[in-house]
């Protein structure tokens, strides 16, 4: 997308010639696709991760917790990759596994795609809207269209398309990664055959310089596994959450004499609340059209 937009920049004759900057359908689709297969593969992870410790479960092990899977390491939080093998190869291998059907795969992934479609197609929008914006004020500053062009690589940078800097790849793509994958851990775990196994939720906040207060306060509490707080608290509860929650089982919470939490933490006498625009649980996240 970068590229093809300093292109049609560098070919201009005047920095007049903003409004016909554009973004091919090409470039939009292939981004789409790239969102699509990278996310639908972050949410059979997810699911997996449920599905193979509940397995253990069913061989005898008393395991006590979902702990996240090490794609998602708080360890690493930059890590991108997420798998290695051929789209369908690894979607596959996935519904070999039993972590859900081919029918239920495609239709999760036909909605997933308009989603990723129209999310490239408004990033589009909103990367050539910033970019007219900065000529707008290229042009209020005296600046030549040669000196802007001789700019290029610095404002692209500036607006996080660069990978020196990728601010805003970062929202658009590790978001929606992180989101796909608390999705699948979230379906998986309020599937009827799992969760009477696991009655409670325990959210886990990292807990150092950069978690927000907020996502603090909820650090350790323990809510049932169907206490409505998880419509409205489930991670990821903001841009570049390192959130989770982790499943208590039957065993754990015998062990623990688990009480589950009724009250949400208060800070300064106000319950707290997840960051703007994230009081929903990432399933219902994963699913719905970007505005």
């Amino acid at each position: 997308m970068m590229d093809e937009m300093k292109r049609q920049i560098r070919s201009w004759n005047s920095l007049e010639q903003a409004s016909s900057l554009t973004v091919s359908e090409k470039v939009q689709e292939q981004l789409g696709k790239e969102l699509h297969e990278i996310c639908m593969l972050s949410y059979l992870i997810g699911r997996e991760d449920v599905v193979a410790r509940f397995e253990e479960m069913k061989a005898g092990e008393k395991m006590l917790r979902f702990e996240l899977h090490p794609l998602f390491a708080l360890k690493d939080p930059e890590s991108t990759v997420v798998w290695d093998e051929p789209f369908e190869d690894a979607v596959e291998w996935f519904i070999n596994r039993g972590v859900m059907t081919r029918a239920q795969f495609d239709m999760l992934s036909d909605q997933a795609k308009m989603k990723f479609f129209t999310l490239a197609r408004v990033d589009s929008q909103y990367l050539i809207e910033r970019v007219q914006a900065k000529v707008a004020q290229a042009i209020a500053d005296g600046i030549t269209q040669r000196e802007f062009v001789s700019q290029l690589d610095e404002m692209f940078q500036a607006l996080g398309v660069n990978p020196l800097e990728p601010w805003h790849a970062d929202l658009v793509y590790r978001q929606n990664v992180i989101t796909a994958f608390q999705a699948g851990h979230y379906d998986a775990l309020f599937d009827p055959d799992v969760a009477e196994f696991f009655p409670y939720l325990e959210y886990v906040a990292v807990g150092d310089d950069k978690t927000r207060e907020t996502h603090q306060a909820m650090n350790g509490q323990i809510y049932r596994r169907d206490d409505p707080i998880w419509q409205e608290w489930y991670p990821p509860n903001g841009f570049n959450c390192r959130c989770t929650a982790i499943a208590i089982s039957t065993f754990e919470a015998e062990r623990r004499g688990v009480k589950p939490d009724v009250e949400r933490p208060k800070i300064d006498g106000v319950e707290v609340k997840p960051d703007d625009g994230f009081a929903s649980n990432p399933s219902h996240a994963f699913r719905t059209l970007p505005e």
